[in-house]
């Protein structure tokens, strides 16, 4: 090799050795990404170019005309707008004893409406108590629950049929928005929908988190895009907000107020968040007010999906998913509107089951045929009707396997085989609701145990046969398989 051929050679090298440097050592402009902004065209907004991408616009959300032959909705049919929100300790709501600053706009429709002061959830993990709140069906049948030790990323199957499929077939005009991804269209939770806005499919990030007010924002600004057509039915609402789940940000400046003395638990953060939600619902109501949907014609539900343990005692843990106390297990549940009589508390036991059957009634659509749960859409009214004597519950959540019964005044537990890593004081008992409601005496109760006993495993064997018959993941296109046939997202964008 010449010296002229070395020379290129070295050259060359520095040549490629410069340019690598200089490529890895200059930071990247960060590149725009489109950020949904209400009704306008997307905005471009630098981000950090770490972590999950943020879906654009187009991509979260779904939309289809309302078809031709749609039948018209009942002649007076009321608008129905329900809220389910996330994560809700029921003791920590204004509406139910908590601190008055915590839920005060709540606790003054509480007032004007009917209050379940008994409702239990049937799940305490959002996937599944999402399909049980949407179907009024236990979500071992419809194959959302993962009887395996593996993570749980099971979808609604395009069979199930949902309240909003129902009240589409009605003649209602079906709107959604969901902050939690649990409830995506890609979940199977967008069937029924004329106008679904999807959350970020990493929606419990903080990045990627959609708060309440920008998802009432959202769907505000649909629905005051309605055309003539849209306009000429009722309108069937539902918006899922998820601001109490953790993880969650708080400022010291927003959880100050929350703050009490000799707080048995630091719950200040917490209780900001449910404030949030507290004020998104009443700009929710409040907007929805301004554009007709009123009191005088909108039946009004707002259910949680589970409650939360918050170290409050110790033994229910500071998060859900793991035991099945009450703090866990007892959800909020709050009606009002049109033929809702005001300042009613409905003592029975109530499930989480029971809600999707109950808003249709107070719909006015009493075919339900499929369902487990019980139209209470005459004990709201009148007082009169049937309540349940008996409510299910269980957790089949990161490696936890427990299942419980529920009555007025009793429950009894059992584990099935958890594995977790952290110990707690769960324990395969019964006790007395009425004078330990924190389950720490054991009594007998062998009927009711008897009756766990044959719920959980005819439930189980639901779960595993549903399972077997449609594997993890496999649900995950069905609802492209919906275009066009009123049960998926339609088209994208609007």
């Amino acid at each position: 090799m010449n010296r002229q051929t070395i020379a290129v050679a070295l050259g060359t090298l520095a040549v490629v050795l410069i340019g690598g440097f200089l490529l890895y050592s200059t930071p990247n402009p960060d590149r725009p990404r489109p950020v949904p902004s209400g009704d306008g065209p997307a905005k471009a907004k630098r981000v950090e170019d770490e972590g999950p991408k943020r879906l654009g616009e187009g991509r979260l959300t779904h939309a289809s005309d309302i078809e031709a032959d749609r039948v018209a909705a009942p002649k007076d049919a009321p608008n129905v707008v329900v809220v389910f929100v996330s994560t809700q300790r029921r003791d920590q709501w204004s509406a139910y004893g908590g601190p008055a600053e915590v839920t005060p706009f709540l606790a003054a429709q509480s007032k004007t409406g009917v209050r379940m002061m008994d409702a239990l959830s049937v799940t305490v993990d959002p996937r599944t108590a999402g399909g049980t709140l949407i179907t009024g069906r236990y979500p071992h049948a419809l194959g959302l629950v993962e009887p395996g030790d593996k993570k749980n990323f099971r979808d609604l199957p395009l069979e199930a049929d949902t309240i909003a499929e129902r009240m589409q077939r009605a003649g209602w005009f079906t709107v959604g928005a969901t902050a939690n991804h649990h409830l995506n269209v890609k979940a199977g939770a967008g069937q029924g929908f004329d106008w679904y806005r999807d959350a970020q499919p990493f929606s419990l990030m903080i990045d990627q988190r959609m708060d309440g007010s920008e998802v009432v924002d959202r769907t505000l600004a649909r629905l005051g895009r309605r055309n003539e057509a849209e306009k000429a039915r009722p309108v069937y609402l539902q918006v899922a907000l998820i601001d109490s789940h953790k993880p969650f940000k708080v400022t010291p400046e927003e959880y100050k107020p929350f703050e009490k003395p000799d707080d048995p638990c630091d719950c200040a953060p917490y209780r900001a968040t449910v404030n949030r939600v507290d004020r998104a619902i009443e700009a929710l109501v409040a907007g929805l007010a301004a554009q007709g949907l009123t009191n005088e014609n909108t039946v009004f539900s707002v259910i949680a999906d589970h409650g939360e343990g918050l170290g409050l005692p110790p033994a229910h843990r500071k998060q859900h998913g793991f035991v099945l106390y009450r703090s866990a297990v007892q959800i909020p549940w709050l009606v009002w509107g049109k033929g809702i009589p005001a300042g009613k508390d409905l003592t029975s036991l109530v499930s989480q089951l029971d809600f999707a059957p109950t808003v249709l009634g107070l719909a006015g659509l009493t075919e339900q045929a499929g369902m487990d749960g019980l139209d209470l859409a005459p004990v709201v009214r009148t007082g009169e009707g049937a309540t349940r004597d008996l409510a299910y519950a269980d957790t089949m959540f990161e490696g936890a396997h427990r299942a419980s019964v529920w009555t007025s005044t009793a429950e009894c537990q059992a584990d099935y085989g958890s594995v977790i890593e952290e110990p707690d004081t769960f324990a395969t008992a019964c006790y007395d609701r009425t004078t330990d409601a924190d389950f720490t005496k054991p009594v007998d109760n062998a009927e009711l145990a008897a009756k766990l006993q044959t719920m959980h495993t005819d439930l189980l064997g639901k779960a595993v046969a549903a399972a077997a018959s449609a594997p993890a993941g496999v649900e995950e296109g069905k609802a492209e398989k919906a275009k066009g046939k009123g049960k998926g997202k339609g088209k994208k964008g609007e």
